[in-house]
């Protein structure tokens, strides 16, 4: 990065990452950033579903969801870190991550307040979006339009805090290290130049990976120990650790996959073997 003064700081423009779903994605790149209204996506996945819509909407009020407290209007939430995007891709969008545990919930109200302890539930939730994939998308932005949620701050004035230093490059280092670690960046769509994207795994947690398994404890552990499930993705620090989903499908033996296609109600199989097709690269930043 290379600033000669503070005042360039605020339009000095930077890559940002946005996670998000293939379909969404495509829409980004051809249209540009306008978020899908939250309302529109609860509906979605009750029409999906087959679900009144009042009772998903009961069921998120109920359970204090931030699809009901926090509609989040005319922001876009990105981060400096593309493993980070990547994480924040399995589940986005997130209202309709939200919907869809409401709809699990719904059916299985047996889960209640220990609801996001079900991996039968957190499968079924990630099962149903398998012909969506998650995706990172790169974008552009100038550092004075990115704030952070408290205090409104941007990204530029972390900048020009640590350009008060005297090794301007030591500097410089630091504050892009800070930035890339800041936990989110909240942005008007208006403000943002989307460039590419591309796909990446949906993930599979060790517990989730225990449970797709339906090993005993004492063999799952062994098959950890021996690498049985493939490599392990990238994480940030503090992350869990995780296997991409499709590398861990296609370790399971016929029959489990038939009895887990069962219970979610998804063919899973022929859904992952038509999302393998390519997709858009980002280009190189």
């Amino acid at each position: 990065m290379n600033i000669s003064s503070s005042e360039q700081v605020g339009q000095f423009p930077v890559n940002i990452f946005h996670g998000t779903r293939i379909s969404m994605a495509e829409r980004i790149i051809a249209s540009g950033f306008a978020p899908l209204p939250v309302s529109e996506q609860i509906e979605a996945v009750a029409a999906a579903h087959d679900i009144a819509l009042d009772a998903v909407m009961e069921d998120l009020k109920a359970y204090n969801r931030f699809a009901i407290v926090d509609e989040r209007p005319n922001i876009v939430f990105v981060t400096g870190n593309p493993i980070k995007a990547g994480s924040w891709a399995d589940r986005a969008p997130e209202a309709t991550w939200e919907a869809l545990w409401a709809v699990y919930r719904i059916r299985h109200p047996e889960v209640g307040w220990e609801w996001n302890a079900s991996l039968e539930g957190h499968l079924w939730v990630l099962a149903q979006r398998l012909d969506d994939p998650p995706a990172m998308l790169l974008a552009a932005a100038q550092l004075g339009v990115l704030r952070n949620r408290s205090g409104g701050r941007t990204a530029a004035d972390l900048f020009r805090n640590a350009m008060g230093e005297s090794d301007m490059e030591s500097a410089v280092k630091t504050a892009n290290w800070l930035f890339r670690m800041s936990p989110e960046w909240l942005v008007d769509p208006a403000d943002i130049i989307p460039r590419g994207f591309m796909p990446v795994p949906a993930r599979v947690g060790h517990p989730l990976l225990y449970f797709m398994s339906g090993e005993s404890s004492e063999a799952f552990g062994e098959q950890l120990r021996l690498g049985f499930w493939g490599e392990l993705g990238e994480v940030t620090a503090g992350d869990d650790p995780w296997h991409p989903f499709d590398q861990v499908w296609a370790r399971l033996g016929g029959d489990r996959q038939a009895e887990l296609e069962e219970l979610v109600g998804v063919p899973i199989t022929a859904l992952l073997a038509a999302s393998a097709e390519p997709a858009e690269l980002v280009p190189e930043a």
